[in-house]
């Protein structure tokens, strides 16, 4: 897997994954947090495919947040639950 980060580590804006398969990839963009602590994200990707995003803490132990399905190639969502956490990691999976 190929992982290309467009800023530096600590202040990760975009990161965008290239695994080893037919499908595009989608794109993850930090777009700040709200007045109430949640995070805002633009998610790229392939029209009208659905994408399961997924929060960890740890790297192990993944959830799903939201299913995603971009109408004009991107779509935004927001975390809500974002705020009571210090930090979180997100990946996006394609639903088949």
């Amino acid at each position: 897997m190929k992982i290309t980060d467009t800023e530096d580590l600590a202040t990760t804006r975009e990161v965008r994954l290239y695994p080893d398969c037919g499908q595009q990839s989608a794109i993850l963009k930090y777009l700040g947090r709200d007045g109430t602590g949640a995070i805002r994200w633009q998610l790229t990707g392939e029209t009208n495919r659905t994408y399961v995003v997924e929060g960890s803490t740890n790297l192990v132990g993944w959830y799903s947040i939201i299913n995603v399905q971009p109408a004009a190639r991107t779509a935004e969502f927001t975390d809500s639950t974002a705020s009571a956490l210090q930090f979180r990691f997100y990946r996006t999976v394609v639903v088949p």
